[in-house]
């Protein structure tokens, strides 16, 4: 099962390392601030013809572009502790310097340095400076993925919005028959799937289905990840399955991931 098992660290970083890292989830609301603002102050200078000072916008561009630059360096070294999942940190972090080079970009052409090189450098402005705004929602998104779990914001989204944004739809709340004689409880659709539910099948269902691992029904259990199976009948403490669920908690390998029974936050190997 070590594909169910995302970024981690080979080896311990220093102390410092993620001390410094983290300070990324503090830092990082500076640009988000900074650069709103900036968009704001220029649509409203083109919108309604207001005089507002140039100094004002190259100083907000620059303190937007310091403190994004900022938020790569510490978020960077955040991801040195491992326990993240792999594609959407890494675009994550991509997407976040894209944020950091276009408002440098942007405020490069605002303060006029960049025409001294670039003779038509002013055309460069508004695309850089729209291009850090769609960066940095896209950034802010996946960086909500990582750390609230990928359906953080579509979890309640209503029926009518899910349709239009092409959102799935929510899966259907287990109804449980309550156990009045536990000798004769039907021992998967009263116990153990109801425990799947509550603790796995979020990461692990028809429509999101981490390391192709599904645990939302018998014959997908049986099935497996894309390693091969999780589960071997009769030897239940030899299964993967198993094994991840009786590590310590503490352990990065342990499921559900710690602080997550609900496999809410988006730090998972599930």
């Amino acid at each position: 099962m070590n594909k169910l098992i995302l970024v981690q660290s080979t080896s311990q970083p220093a102390d410092w390392v993620l001390f410094w890292g983290h300070f990324h989830p503090l830092i990082v609301h500076l640009p988000i601030g900074f650069l709103l603002i900036a968009g704001l102050l220029e649509l409203d200078r083109l919108t309604r013809r207001n005089s507002v000072s140039q100094h004002t916008i190259t100083l907000i561009l620059f303190w937007s572009a310091v403190s994004a630059t900022l938020a790569c360096v510490f978020g960077f070294m955040l991801s040195q502790g491992g326990g993240y999942e792999e594609d959407t940190l890494s675009s994550h972090q991509w997407q976040g310097i894209g944020v950091a080079v276009f408002a440098w970009l942007a405020w490069a052409v605002k303060s006029e340095n960049l025409g001294r090189i670039l003779p038509f450098s002013q055309l460069l402005y508004l695309p850089a400076l729209g291009i850090s705004l769609l960066l940095l929602m896209s950034t802010g998104h996946l960086g909500g993925n990582l750390t609230h779990g990928a359906d953080y914001l579509t979890q309640y989204m209503p029926g009518p919005i899910r349709t239009l944004a092409g959102v799935p739809p929510k899966l259907p709340e287990l109804k449980v028959e309550p156990i009045t004689d536990v000798n004769q409880a039907m021992v998967y659709q009263q116990i153990v799937n109801p425990i799947l539910h509550s603790r796995c099948v979020q990461c692990h269902n028809a429509n999101k289905s981490k390391a192709g691992l599904r645990l939302d029904s018998p014959e997908m259990i049986k099935k497996g990840s894309e390693d091969g199976p999780v589960f071997v009948a009769g030897k239940g403490t030899a299964s993967d399955l198993i094994k991840v669920c009786l590590l310590p908690e503490d352990d990065d390998h342990h499921m559900p991931p710690k602080a997550k029974p609900n496999c809410r936050k988006a730090r998972s190997r599930c």
